[in-house]
């Protein structure tokens, strides 16, 4: 039983006088009595956050104080619940003196500005920042800033004037309320209850097979001001349906948050929903000539069949379009063309990096299990669209070299039941690995279900489709064991975890691993350049406001500094990991996907599936939790697991 001087303690903050309860123990007296937490509980509210961790330095105490506060406002009360709770191991076992560092670095203040605010040297503080370095896994002192931001591996107050650590969103806490941090970045609170307003818009193209649904915001407008309307083109039927309702509710997540926030350029944010037709090349031209039509302020798009068509017709809108198209044909036309779709961004890696996550599978499956590969054959299962086409010459030559066999390339067929015969015969030749580059989440599982049931002594390797939600409902027990990649996927790190949590809670159901995550991300990306460019109709300026984008979102970090207007992926386009998307590499295990590469993601190690053959699997051995870090889990859980067991 501990002492109710380490008893964690919650409590709820609001507009009116705080009453402590009675019998307090000492930390929480000592919290409430000699700390700022109850002004910067209420600061929360004047912030765009609607979450924010750190630890808190109380005086009397002989650790710092680990806090967490959420916001749990509603239309009518603004309240802030606190969590507080002594640390005595801090985050990634550092010590105080590397906390102050680090929340000085995370700030952008080179090592000449931290020895002058700590009374240290350069030559001292430039050891710590590499110590801090090693201890993160970061390679960059920008990526330790990053990685100690998203955790709230930070510390209060601030070991330097308000001014020099703006950059830091809990600087706004510390800032007195007359301040420039409460002062430009208010909530607007409704005085009733919050509701969606509707509208429909007009003068859209009659032949158009897409349909504008209508339009979203929270909140009321600045008279005069009309909202920035985005326009959400994602396919509401078919196939890729699934993909198109997590990318949808992603996106409009963001909307209400930023609209909590005050919106962007003082107007609010509205979601316009279109029912894109991605399934051909006919298709996309309607949906481009509804997307015309509506005469948005931007446009999020997630994939298309036909991407060549798509971007082609990108080229006629007349403002931002940001999507999810895998495609190295994005970065070839930006490269010869930037001219003429130089407001189109790629919000996500090629497709090219699946071949160098799986070498880095193949070299995996060789380390752990060098018996279990027979003759090293490999073969390969792609569906139909261009970015399921991974097995290039250079590829190819690249496993040889590793003393692979590349051997059968087959299209994953149309229906059920030629995807399950498909399945048997590929399993009754047992290779080592099989390779399935399927996007989709029904025709993945269609082949999952009877190759595993075949029990064949084989690897499986898939890509997306098992990001999808929807991927495990059809599959069942038959998903445990598999492998599978994503270009940009969901993180397990606090960012991540609150996002899923604030997912669950408006939508009533986790986001997958990947678009929902994507769809948050570039709402966010539009509104931070539409505040840097000052004027969301100046499409020139918008797009370079893009161009010089520096952004964290719960999928990685987004740089279109480079050639193509594309995202870059870690760690095989970028050693930064802020500046990159982690290619994500997760094994399916009991109500959970284990991270098992990149390294500094990593939870776990590859374990043989159920369902190989006689063999019998084991646990595998799990990645000791850095100190003070929450457990991850299932993106909208709380799930922990020292080991698992697929």
């Amino acid at each position: 039983m501990p002492s109710k001087m380490a008893q964690p303690f919650r409590f709820l903050v609001g507009d009116d006088p705080f009453i402590a309860p009675e019998r307090l123990g000492e930390f929480a007296a000592r919290l409430l009595s000699h700390s700022d937490i109850l002004r910067y509980a209420r600061a929360l509210q004047s912030t765009a956050c609607l979450e924010l961790s750190f630890y808190l330095e109380v005086p009397g105490l002989p650790h710092l104080a680990r806090i967490r506060l959420s916001d749990r406002s509603t239309a009518r009360t603004r309240r802030t619940a606190v969590h507080a709770e002594p640390a005595g191991r801090l985050d990634f076992d550092l010590t105080p003196r590397e906390l102050q560092v680090l929340t000085l670095l995370a700030a952008g203040l080179p090592n000449a500005a931290i020895a002058a605010r700590l009374g240290s040297s350069p030559r001292t503080v430039s050891t710590q920042v590499e110590r801090l370095r090693a201890k993160l896994g970061a390679t960059t002192r920008t990526a330790a800033g990053v990685i100690a931001a998203s955790r709230g591996t930070l510390r209060l107050p601030l070991p330097a004037p308000l001014a020099e650590l703006s950059a830091l969103t809990v600087a706004a806490l510390q800032a007195p309320p007359e301040g420039p941090a409460a002062a430009t970045t208010t909530r607007p609170r409704a005085a009733g209850p919050r509701a969606l307003s509707r509208a429909t818009p007009a003068s859209l193209p009659a032949a158009s097979g897409a349909t504008a649904l209508g339009t979203t915001a929270l909140g009321t407008a600045p008279r005069g001001e009309p909202p920035l309307r985005i326009a959400l083109a994602y396919p509401l039927s078919g196939e890729a349906s699934a993909d198109g309702a997590q990318s949808r509710n992603g996106a409009q997540l963001a909307i209400e948050e930023i609209n909590r926030g005050g919106g962007a350029l003082g107007r609010l944010l509205e979601a316009v929903v279109v029912d894109a037709d991605v399934y051909s090349a006919e298709g996309i031209d309607r949906t481009f000539q509804t997307l015309e039509a509506l005469d948005p302020d931007a446009v999020l798009m997630g994939y298309a069949v036909d991407q060549e068509a798509a971007l082609n017709a990108a080229r006629s809108l007349n403002c931002p379009l940001l999507h999810t198209m895998t495609t190295q044909r994005h970065v070839d036309a930006q490269s010869e063309l930037p001219a003429a779709a130089g407001h189109v961004f790629q919000a996500v890696p090629t497709e090219l990096n699946y071949g160098s996550g799986l070498l880095r599978f193949l070299a995996m499956a060789k380390r752990h299990f060098p018996g279990a590969q027979g003759t090293r054959r490999v073969e390969f299962i792609h569906t139909g669209a261009d970015a399921g086409r991974i097995d290039s010459p250079a590829l190819l030559a690249a496993m040889e070299q590793e003393g692979w066999t590349p051997a059968a390339s087959e299209r994953m067929p149309a229906t059920a039941a030629a995807r399950s015969r498909l399945a048997r015969q590929v399993a009754s030749r047992a290779p080592a690995v099989v390779v399935v580059t399927e996007f989709s989440p029904r025709a993945l599982a269609d082949f999952q279900v009877a190759f595993a049931a075949a029990a064949p002594a084989s690897l499986l390797f898939a890509v997306y489709a098992p990001s999808v939600p929807e991927f495990e409902r059809l599959a069942g027990a038959a998903a445990r064991g598999l492998v599978w990649s994503t270009v940009s996927g969901t993180y397990n790190d606090p960012l991540a975890l609150a996002f899923s949590r604030r997912f669950r809670q408006r939508f009533g159901t986790a986001p997958g691993r990947s678009q929902a995550g994507l769809g948050h991300d570039m709402v966010q990306l539009l509104a931070q350049a539409w505040r840097r460019s000052g004027e969301s109709k100046d499409l020139e300026a918008t797009v370079a406001a893009l161009a010089e984008s520096r952004y964290r979102g719960v999928n990685g970090g987004y740089d279109f500094s480079g050639v193509g207007r594309t995202s870059l992926s870690y760690p095989d386009q970028t050693s930064d990991p802020s500046l990159g998307h982690a290619q994500m590499m997760w094994q399916i295990g009991m109500g959970r996907h284990i991270c098992l590469d990149p390294p500094a993601f990593a939870e776990g190690d590859l374990v043989l599936p159920p369902w190989f053959g006689s063999l019998s699997p084991a646990p595998n051995t799990s990645v000791e939790a850095e100190a003070g870090a929450s457990a991850v889990g299932e993106p909208g859980t709380d799930a922990t697991a020292d080991a698992y067991v697929i």
